[in-house]
């Protein structure tokens, strides 16, 4: 994957592109005698996160059969593809754990998608949407392991470096690993990448924040009607771990 291809991606959500940067943005702090820190508001984005670039980016570039998409979800994927298969008049039928928040659900639900609510993980969504009896004549699109969401995540990066062109470090959430590939390849060791995941991930926002508390740490608790984007979990001290890839500056 090289930086072209993302913005060929980038031209192919066009004008949704513009629309994405103007929703979303960043955010730049600056104190005395401190970094300036810039934020990428992806919690404005359309269907309420940057899952909204790679669902478009599939449904716009690989040939979408009459029976629609299907995708696998946590929950912001599914309605990134909801979404984007509602503004574009196509089916879509999402397959979901239980443990999936109730506000995730609701709102993939708004954007008129089928939803299938199996499994208690995400791993049994995936399996159970490809057992799915008409998963063959549906386009499936992948949370993270498909090349056009890739191509669709890394047009946040290329967006992020016209309007934030000074960043030598940028910090990254890790989930499957579709946002930080995507933005990888479009900086392509230009600056330092830092990829940011909690050992308390995958699981019910209420159980993870339980277990949390129970080790002694401290938990923000957000609450579950928060507006799109923001994360109906918790933010814990950390008992993460920091993943630092080898990349060197340009």
């Amino acid at each position: 994957m090289i930086p072209g291809a993302i913005d060929n991606t980038e031209g192919l959500l066009f004008p949704l592109n513009r629309l994405m940067q103007e929703l979303c943005g960043v955010l730049t702090a600056r104190g005395a005698g401190v970094a300036a820190l810039t934020l990428t508001l992806e919690l404005h984005q359309h269907a309420g996160s940057f899952k909204a670039r790679g669902a478009f980016a599939n449904l716009l570039s690989r040939p979408v059969p009459a029976s629609g998409v299907i995708a696998a979800s946590g929950g912001n994927h599914g309605a990134a593809v909801a979404y984007a298969a509602q503004r574009l008049g196509t089916p879509a039928t999402i397959f979901v754990p239980r443990i999936s928040s109730p506000a995730k659900i609701d709102r993939i639900r708004s954007y008129g998608a089928t939803l299938e609510i199996v499994g208690e993980s995400y791993s049994e969504a995936l399996a159970a949407s490809l057992a799915w009896p008409r998963a063959a004549d549906a386009l499936a699109v992948h949370a993270f392991d498909q090349a056009e969401t890739l191509l669709g995540q890394g047009t946040l990066a290329q967006e992020l470096e016209e309007q934030a062109p000074r960043l030598e470090t940028l910090l990254v959430g890790v989930g499957g690993g579709g946002l930080i590939g995507g933005i990888a390849a479009w900086y392509a060791g230009a600056l330092r990448g830092v990829g940011v995941e909690l050992r308390l991930h995958g699981c019910d926002p209420d159980a993870a924040a339980a277990r949390a508390k129970a080790g002694g740490h401290h938990v923000v608790a957000e609450p579950a009607d928060k507006p799109h984007g923001l994360r109906e979990a918790y933010i814990a001290d950390p008992d993460g771990y920091v993943w630092v890839p080898d990349v060197p500056k340009r």
